[in-house]
């Protein structure tokens, strides 16, 4: 069976209210083979064009030409060049197209991601209420949420509350964690080599050096629940110290040893995860549906807060291996 083209997943960088330029990243496994590239997906805010005859032919303005609708081949010549039309509110969106080449070879689906200049994905910064963020311990619960900046560090965030605490008893139960709703279960591929970053502090509880509980422990777990046949792949967090005084935390979404990103081996007798590869961190991103956020981290119980949960793409340097997008679990 001759290998797929690959359409790259990609971040493109918009300005409110303006025309952009966007030539599709896709990569052809067979050399000499003509590609067209296909809109299957529009944006949900913002419009789409074909470019122009004058741009086309001889690089003039204007750039835009007809609308696309879906799906839409991207038209011959243009070298899989469109035009997105920013409105005025814009916020962040996304477009996917797939690629097909002259033998009759069709791409998995690559994923455009239209971001501000922050390259923000996905964030919860909790200005309203919960956001549908749960406390997990032996049940869901929900979380308490507070408009009062307590530490200067934390402002408008939620706590794990009514979990029945008495100050100075063991915290011998399955340990608990902050639970993502289910909005950030999605493809967010284009988040490697970015980071995810978060802020947390402790107002109740014993952090002293003798109640922490030692490393190495779980702190950051995300994980995708399909990878792997259905068996699911997690990857963690598992040497980070948090002793309940007020701290930003963010991790860099790449496999470096630095990074400290491990794969859960479910084994209960290996303390010392594996490390993971770049390609598996790719899988769990782009199946997303598991985070979570241990607050737990001391043998007496505790309250502890968290604010302003972001996910931000990669900077533009950033490229996902090609050897990456032949996992169906990474290119459905």
């Amino acid at each position: 069976m001759a290998a797929r083209p690959i359409a790259r997943h990609k971040v493109v960088e918009i300005t409110p209210a303006t025309d952009k330029l966007i030539q599709l990243d896709f990569f052809n496994v067979s050399e000499g083979v003509e590609l067209n590239c296909t809109i299957e997906s529009l944006p949900t805010s913002g419009d789409l064009y074909q470019i122009s005859d004058n741009y086309m032919n001889f690089k003039y303005t204007p750039w835009k030409g007809l609308a696309i609708s879906t799906p839409q081949v991207v038209r011959t010549g243009s070298n899989c060049t469109i035009v997105f039309k920013a409105p005025l509110d814009f916020q962040t969106t996304r477009f996917t197209y797939k690629v097909n080449d002259a033998s009759g070879g069709v791409s998995s689906t690559g994923i455009v991601d239209l971001l501000k200049t922050d390259r923000t994905i996905d964030f919860s910064n909790f200005t309203f209420d919960q956001e549908s963020w749960m406390v997990q311990t032996a049940v869901p619960k929900n979380t308490c949420w507070s408009s009062t900046a307590i530490t200067g560090n934390l402002n408008h965030y939620i706590y794990n509350c009514n979990m029945e605490k008495t100050l100075m008893k063991k915290n011998d139960e399955k340990p608990w964690y902050f639970e993502a709703p289910s909005r950030f279960s999605r493809n967010v591929a284009n988040v490697f080599n970015g980071t995810i970053s978060f802020k947390m502090a402790g107002f109740e509880g014993y952090f002293t050096a003798d109640k922490l509980k030692s490393n190495p422990k779980t702190f950051l777990y995300l994980g995708c629940s399909t990878c792997n046949s259905g068996e699911g792949l997690y990857i963690a967090q598992r040497n980070v110290a948090f002793d309940g005084s007020a701290k930003s935390f963010s991790f860099r979404m790449n496999s470096n040893p630095y990074n400290g990103w491990r794969r859960d081996p479910f084994d209960i007798q290996k303390p010392d995860w594996p490390l993971t590869s770049d390609c598996e961190i790719v899988q769990v991103l782009s199946g997303l549906d598991v985070i979570r956020i241990y607050g737990d981290v001391s043998e007496s119980e505790e309250i502890v807060g968290l604010d302003d949960f972001v996910m931000n793409a990669g900077p533009s340097s950033t490229y996902i291996l090609n050897s990456c997008y032949a996992d169906v679990d990474v290119a459905p």
